[in-house]
């Protein structure tokens, strides 16, 4: 109900209660506000409106969100420096220490990774594993699987973005979960992308990629090669490791 002074105005036709979150998870959880929290994790600061595009919203409804994340502690605002005339831009970043919370077992992770790792499996026993789980995280035949990449992905911990033939990955898990061989585990990716996109009818599969293990940042390459064709990678960022798939 509304309350003004001397009396109460019950609410009207189509009213909504507004949600109210319980706690950092559930306000989090909200679609909107998850999109908005990984772009701000992935670069640093951004305004409103590439906040709004992000999350596919109208710069309204982000507008609301934000107030609700700054309410909670989460993000904060700054400007960016100006050296023209008018007021300087707004731009909003995380709270300085905040995090993503996160109940991803990322300790166990770190345990299969590192038996993985002392294991020294075959490249072709970690593809055909990779494959196998991709063709189980795709579930029953039909629709399109390489449009549910993303989705998909993300339960692998994945922020993954699909545009045309490229699929790019952002705050990758691989240098997080194996620090000293995040090859082992970005190949493994990548070959459970190739069992889940097995369906396609165009026959797509990864072709090339790029890693960027210091950013958390991969971008893969999909297309239909000849069967003899395999998986190379076209540029490498140097990093403290070896990396490559």
């Amino acid at each position: 109900m509304t309350r003004l002074p001397g009396r109460v105005i019950p609410p009207g036709p189509g009213y909504v209660r507004p949600c109210v979150a319980v706690n950092l998870l559930e306000l989090i959880s909200e679609p909107v506000r998850l999109a908005i929290v990984r772009q701000l994790s992935s670069t640093g600061s951004a305004p409103l409106s590439e906040l709004a595009e992000r999350a596919g919203v109208h710069l309204n409804t982000v507008r609301s969100h934000m107030s609700e994340l700054e309410a909670a502690g989460v993000v904060e605002r700054g400007h960016a420096p100006s050296d023209g005339p008018g007021r300087p831009q707004v731009r909003y970043r995380l709270r300085a220490g905040w995090e993503l919370p996160s109940s991803d077992m990322r300790g166990l992770g770190e345990l299969l990774a590192a038996l993985a790792v002392s294991l020294d499996p075959s490249a072709e026993k970690i593809e055909a594993l990779g494959r196998h789980w991709g063709r189980f995280l795709s579930g029953r035949p039909g629709g399109d699987p390489v449009a549910s990449l993303p989705r998909l992905l993300e339960r692998l911990g994945f922020d993954a973005e699909l545009d045309g033939s490229e699929l790019r990955l952002r705050s990758c898990p691989c240098p997080l979960i194996s620090p000293e061989h995040p090859e082992l585990i970005c190949r493994l990716a990548g070959a459970a992308i190739d069992g889940i996109a097995e369906a396609d009818a165009g026959g797509r599969r990864v072709s090339s990629s790029e890693h960027d293990p210091v950013c958390r940042r991969c971008t893969l390459h999909l297309a239909a090669p000849p069967p003899s064709a395999r998986r190379e990678v076209v540029r490498a960022v140097p990093a403290a490791a070896p990396f490559a798939a």
